[in-house]
């Protein structure tokens, strides 16, 4: 919604047909989404300047084709953010004694930042700056999200990834 906003021109696409329906609840006419698979996109070769996958990754049965497919939409000299979880992430193992992320009941792949890192560039990207990303729900009271933000990087939830295509 805020890259629509900010006059961007947005595609999505998702796997479900109720995620694609609140996709267009809420954006209306202002974005393309369809139903469709992160390892096959459904878009033309270098068409988007910018190309994210935020949360989703983990869970795709073959990874790499689906860094391949992000590399063929977008151009050249486009930026790629990606938001993956840590393998690493403590909080909620202190807290419940399970260690993956909040969504385990699906596949999903954890993996600490330097092996992120290394499968990024391995499959082609480039990366350029990692932050971190906590997924703060709204439920959490201030200590903890104060909590969250005293957690280094190393330790966080999910990692933020914002690459380039190697050889650009």
């Amino acid at each position: 919604k805020n890259a629509s906003d900010s006059g961007l021109e947005v595609s999505g696409v998702d796997l479900s047909f109720e995620g694609i329906k609140i996709a267009k609840k809420i954006l209306g006419d202002k974005v393309c989404v369809c139903v469709g698979e992160g390892e096959n996109l459904p878009f033309k070769s270098d068409h988007f300047e910018y190309v994210t996958c935020l949360g989703s990754l983990e869970h795709f049965t073959n990874q790499e084709k689906a860094i391949r497919e992000m590399l063929r939409v977008g151009k050249k000299e486009a930026q790629f953010v990606l938001i993956v979880p840590n393998s690493k992430f403590n909080y909620k193992v202190i807290l419940t004694g399970k260690f993956g992320t909040w969504q385990k009941e699906f596949r999903e792949t954890l993996r600490s930042k330097k092996e992120w890192t290394l499968f990024f560039e391995k499959n082609g990207l480039k990366v350029e700056r990692v932050t971190k990303d906590d997924a703060v729900r709204p439920k959490l009271r201030r200590l903890k999200l104060f909590i969250l933000k005293l957690i280094p990087l190393q330790f966080t939830y999910n990692f933020v990834f914002i690459c380039s295509q190697k050889n650009s």
